[in-house]
């Protein structure tokens, strides 16, 4: 199980001593957030099922989106993980935003959920990015 799962429900419904099971907790399977935004809004808005979010990526300014759309009762159940890859705009990742634009993204989306983000900087390619360090 998540580790951080029973801190969240302890803040988020202080009154629930059960454990959860692992279909209680929505990870966005569908891929990155930024490409499926309004579904996964959606889902969180509209089912009863989950009671804690997590949303993987690595366009942070989707996942304030996402949250800035929620009632805030149900923004305080998500927490979202974005990874900082260096590579974006690359060869290696040309899709990806570059790293400048990721730190202020996420800048933004600390603002307004500062305890339920973490940062990721993966890959580390020895010879390509290892000497951001």
């Amino acid at each position: 199980m998540y580790p951080w799962v029973d801190q969240v429900l302890a803040a988020a419904h202080p009154a629930q001593k059960r454990r959860i099971t692992k279909s209680q907790i929505l990870i966005t399977d569908l891929g990155d957030p930024a490409f499926h935004a309004n579904a996964i809004t959606r889902r969180l808005q509209e089912s009863d099922e989950w009671l804690v979010a997590s949303l993987i990526t690595k366009r942070p300014a989707a996942a304030k989106r996402i949250l800035s759309q929620l009632a805030s009762e149900r923004a305080a159940r998500v927490f979202v993980q974005c990874t900082i890859t260096g590579l974006g705009g690359t060869a290696w990742e040309p899709r990806v935003i570059s790293g400048k634009q990721a730190f202020e993204e996420v800048r933004e989306l600390v603002a307004i959920a500062p305890d339920r983000v973490s940062l990721r900087y993966d890959p580390i390619i020895p010879g390509v990015n290892d000497h951001d360090r």
